[in-house]
Order: C-alpha cells, then sequence, then structure tokens
C-alpha cells in the first residue's frame, strides 16, 4: 500500500482544524476548564515561560492538544494496522484475524461498561 503523502497531510491538517474548534468550544463552554488554563498561563507568565497574551496562549494551547491528539491517534492506527497490537482501539481493517473493527467495537462496548461515566475521549 502506498502512502499518498499530500492526501494524507491535507486529511490531518483538516482534522486538526475541527479539533481546535471544538477545544476551544470546550474552553467557552466549561468555566473550570477555563480558569484552570487562566491559572496555567499566570503561573507561566509569571514563571517567565511565556509572554504570550492569554488568547495568544490559549491558541497555542489548543493547537498543540489537537495536533498530539491527531498524531497519536494516527500512531495507533499504524500499530493497529501493522499488528504491532493485539489489542484495538481505533478498528483497522487489516488484520491478522480479520476482525479488527469487531474487536474495537466489542473492546469499547465492554470499556463503556464498566465506566459508564467516562467518553471516547477517555477510552483512547
Amino acid at each position: 500500500m502506498t502512502v499518498q503523502s499530500a492526501a494524507l497531510l491535507k486529511d490531518l491538517q483538516g482534522h486538526v482544524r475541527r479539533l481546535e474548534t471544538d477545544l476551544r468550544f470546550q474552553v467557552d463552554r466549561n468555566p473550570e476548564l477555563a480558569a484552570r488554563l487562566r491559572n496555567d498561563h499566570s503561573r507561566a507568565s509569571g514563571a517567565g515561560r511565556t509572554a504570550e497574551s492569554w488568547t495568544a496562549w490559549l491558541d497555542a494551547q489548543i493547537t498543540q492538544a489537537a495536533v498530539s491528539w491527531v498524531l497519536g491517534s494516527v500512531f495507533v492506527r499504524f500499530c493497529e494496522d501493522n499488528d504491532l497490537t493485539e489489542r484495538r482501539w481505533i478498528a483497522g481493517v487489516r488484520d491478522r484475524r480479520g476482525d479488527g473493527l469487531a474487536r474495537a467495537v466489542d473492546a469499547q462496548a465492554a470499556w463503556i461498561q464498566e465506566h459508564p461515566r467516562e467518553n471516547d475521549r477517555t477510552w483512547l
């Protein structure tokens, strides 16, 4: 299988943008999260680790989190697709047992039953 680097990059950049939008929404919607991040920014400023404004600093944190999530997901899929792990989290049609998607769905369902207050983000 040949990797189409330009197409992959474009697709992943789109995922990063969507995640950035969602993360900004989460910060706006969750006062506790916003307060925790403002505190982090204040401590970083006080320690001389950043001279960025709150908005610039938050944008950088959101981008870093989104990129980390996308790269982590790509890494997990790479491991699944190359049978480097027995466990399946996301899927993988190329599974030596031929049932990667079913195994991922079953594992997630079992995990959710054990952790009913958690979500997909925590699963991964």
